[in-house]
């Protein structure tokens, strides 16, 4: 197999590969949230100042935040919405 066709095989991949790490991560960053679940970074931070979205952890007073998987999944599940039956 050539070197190119390997890279574009590995570069094909590259998404799928980092899917799968940030799966197995107990702690996400924002954007690493934002990837995984598909909202958007900026939305985070809104409701990070809103005070509503997920719980977080913030490491010192502006610092980095951190969100546990855990509370991410829990947040979500508490959004689902029940359709009326007709």
């Amino acid at each position: 197999m050539s070197d190119d066709i390997r890279q574009a095989i590995l570069e094909a991949m590259a998404p799928a590969v980092e899917m799968q790490r940030l799966a197995h991560k107990a702690m996400l960053t924002t954007e690493e949230v934002a990837q995984l679940y598909g909202i958007a970074a900026g939305t985070l931070e809104n409701m990070r100042c809103q005070n509503r979205g997920p719980a977080y952890t913030q490491l010192a007073r502006g610092g980095k935040v951190l969100y546990s998987r855990q509370n991410v999944d829990s947040w979500l599940a508490a959004q689902a919405v029940q359709p009326r039956a007709v």
